[in-house]
């Protein structure tokens, strides 16, 4: 009778052992933060800072560094040989100047400048001669276009769409010399 009792206590231990394992797979795929890459991240000794840091959410790194925004900045007269490597190299990285070829880039980096808009400005406005166009690095502008409206009698702005992060406005008119064709404004 004394081996029956050990295999069946044998069994209940390895039942348990199995849901121990269980659960311990459980709280690991739970805590799946634990399981990052923590090598950039700076652990100390603190153990509460530790867990505030890898608990924290991630917050979104800017399309721009300030020493980029800096370079930007300064005026195309007040710049190195090596800025405007930078800032032909930063161009480069950016989706809105993807599209143009390497050397319209280098020959645009004299007249490119940095411009923080806050919402609910008008950046262009229609019928207004071209002399900039514009290149939006975040954010998201509305595209209204002057209609008339049989119903009232006047004209009205309609919204046409939105532009986001990428685009470009204002180069239509630059490139053909007519008046701006639409009105946008920023979000």
């Amino acid at each position: 009778m004394a081996t029956k009792r050990g295999r069946g206590e044998g069994d209940v231990k390895k039942k348990m052992a199995r849901l121990r394992f269980k659960n311990l797979v459980r709280s690991v795929t739970l805590n799946r933060i634990w399981l990052m890459d923590s090598g950039e991240q700076k652990l100390s000794l603190n153990v509460k800072k530790n867990i505030n840091m890898l608990i924290r959410p991630q917050r979104k790194v800017g399309i721009l560094t300030m020493a980029e925004k800096t370079l930007l900045r300064t005026h195309h007269y007040l710049r190195s040989i090596n800025d405007r490597k930078k800032l032909v190299n930063l161009l480069a990285s950016l989706t809105c100047f993807s599209r143009i070829p390497p050397k319209v880039r280098a020959r645009l980096t004299p007249v490119i400048k940095l411009c923080f808009v806050g919402p609910g400005r008008k950046i262009i406005k229609e019928g207004d001669p071209p002399s900039t166009v514009y290149f939006i690095l975040s954010g998201e502008v509305e595209l209204y276009k002057r209609v008339f409206d049989r119903t009232k009698c006047t004209y009205v702005d309609k919204l046409e769409s939105i532009s986001g992060p990428g685009d470009c406005l204002g180069d239509i008119e630059m490139i053909e010399g007519c008046e701006r064709l639409n009105t946008y404004i920023s979000r």
